[in-house]
């Protein structure tokens, strides 16, 4: 069986490619276009270093479901970036409860999730180096470099230049000093000379020594074997099975909610043919109540006037009030009206059945206590402030 590797930063760029034959020997490398890449039967993902951050962790005894909240809680003050835009995967712990944690951009690992058909495992960089007692520092599949510790975090050197790289450097050692976990030596596995050590000692107090070199593709099956698949902290890795599977699990409750809003669809339009059905009979109703009172009406709404205008002079010809009439509308509202202070009212209108009052402005608690008297009433009102005070229109 063939492994193809292949080394990706960010956004998932392909940065260079290894290709491994069943022992873990290393056949062939290069780098190009997906297309000059050798076919494999199996594919990894290893994220470079600049993409990730490992953290060595200490938890109690937890279920696993339990152990990954724990590890976001412990990690929350310690990353740069929001914790919920990170994915955090974790190594099993030991029997002191002492584990690693990778953390990497969500983002990335789901986009390099998407990819279940043609990647079978996301590995990060820095868990393929070799673990040291002593600080080491790496150089990157990308150009970058990276260091590990005694304790098994890792984190990389964002900078561009020797002099960058050792300005991050320090500040690192210096953070190391304050919590008691100062190295005594450094062992850089690239090439360097003995000037560029020497200026590295002179400029943080560490020495530093040369060691063998080191690449990501040149690490051994055992470091590949026992890598962490990120992808764990995206639950378990999809494959073209597992997803029909998942699909076939969810069938019955796809169903359901089917049948769920079919069933709400047709009671809703039920329910607006049977109140549609109402208001036509209403009107057919009233129609016909006209036609008898030889009423000309061409449709309900002028059925309805017509009707109330007759209503009304009926009434008046009875010497009784209509329910438009000025008189008794005014009535009901001016115990209300007379519970605003003096000289507020400034006009009363009537016309077409409505009372129209215009005050001066009134505070929040008076203009509540007047609505609600008139709703006690039993008129309805509509209240508008303007720049002089408030209009209030009235109707039975």
């Amino acid at each position: 069986m063939t492994v193809l590797r292949i080394l990706v930063a960010a956004d998932g760029d392909p940065v260079g490619w290894a290709l491994f034959d069943a022992t873990g020997k290393l056949l062939d490398r290069g780098t190009g276009a997906s297309s000059n890449r050798p076919r494999a039967e199996r594919t990894e993902a290893i994220v470079a270093a600049s993409q990730v951050r490992t953290f060595a962790l200490s938890l109690p005894p937890l279920v696993p479901a339990r152990r990954i909240a724990a590890a976001r809680y412990a990690l929350e003050d310690r990353l740069a970036t929001p914790i919920d835009d990170a994915a955090i995967a974790l190594s099993q712990p030991d029997g002191a409860g002492n584990l690693h944690a990778v953390v990497l951009d969500r983002a990335l690992l789901e986009m390099l999730g998407e990819l279940d058909d043609r990647v079978d495992r996301v590995l990060a960089e820095p868990d393929l180096a070799p673990a040291r007692a002593t600080w080491t520092w790496y150089r990157s599949g990308t150009g970058g470099t990276f260091v590990t510790t005694p304790d098994g975090g890792a984190f990389a050197l964002d900078a561009q230049d020797a002099a960058s790289a050792m300005a991050q450097f320090a500040a690192a050692l210096r953070d190391a000093a304050r919590n008691g976990r100062a190295p005594e030596r450094i062992d850089v596995a690239f090439a360097v000379d003995d000037a560029t050590l020497a200026g590295w000692r002179d400029a943080t107090d560490v020495t530093f020594s040369r060691i063998a070199q080191w690449r990501w593709d040149e690490a051994g099956r055992e470091a590949f074997d026992n890598a962490i698949d990120l992808r764990t902290s995206l639950g378990p890795a999809r494959t073209g099975p597992s997803r029909r599977t998942t699909l076939r699990l969810f069938r019955p409750a796809i169903a359901l909610t089917v049948l769920a809003i079919a069933l709400q669809f047709g009671a809703t339009l039920a329910q607006w043919l049977g109140l549609r059905w109402q208001e036509h009979r209403a009107e057919q109703t009233l129609l016909a109540l006209a036609r008898e009172a030889n009423l000309p009406v061409a449709d309900a709404d002028s059925a309805a006037t017509a009707l109330a205008q007759r209503y009304s002079q009926q009434q008046h010809r009875a010497g009784l009030a209509a329910p438009e009439d000025a008189l008794p509308l005014l009535a009901r509202v001016a115990p209300v009206l007379g519970t605003m202070p003096a000289g507020t009212l400034r006009t009363a209108t009537y016309s077409s059945g409505a009372w129209t009052f215009e005050t001066a402005k009134l505070d929040d608690a008076t203009a509540m206590r007047v609505d609600r008297g008139l709703a006690g009433a039993g008129v309805h009102s509509v209240q508008a402030g303007n720049a002089n005070g408030l209009r209030l229109r009235v109707t039975p």
